[in-house]
């Protein structure tokens, strides 16, 4: 066993995206001594940036395909997502992920007008 697990990777990736999204790409990603570390952060973005969740989308999508194209347990893309993110999104093709990351962020825009 390499040590590696789901619970490793979202654990490093959430550390990493209170700060930031965008960054995530698995060569960017280094496991020493148990832990997770992040290297070349000058993409990254804060997580209000308008695509930002749509970064944090795609970097899952990558960690997983990494990680499970080596044997290595892994969640869905969609459910490290949801993990890292704190929003449930329904698992489906990459676009119906994408409607729903839409729709949540809609209704965020709508409940922010309407309490001005």
């Amino acid at each position: 066993s390499s040590g590696i697990n789901a619970e490793y990777i979202s654990s490093g990736i959430n550390a990493e995206y209170m700060v930031s999204s965008g960054i995530n790409a698995e060569y960017n990603i280094l496991w020493y001594e148990k832990e997770v570390w992040f290297i070349d952060v000058s993409q990254a973005v804060e997580p209000i940036h308008p695509s930002g969740l749509d970064f944090l989308l795609r970097d899952c999508t990558n960690v997983c395909n990494f990680f499970s194209k080596r044997g290595i347990d892994c969640l869905e893309p969609h459910e490290l997502f949801s993990k890292v993110s704190g929003l449930e999104v329904d698992g489906g093709t990459e676009a119906e992920i994408v409607c729903q990351i839409r729709n949540y962020q809609k209704s965020q825009a709508a409940q922010s007008n309407n309490s001005k």
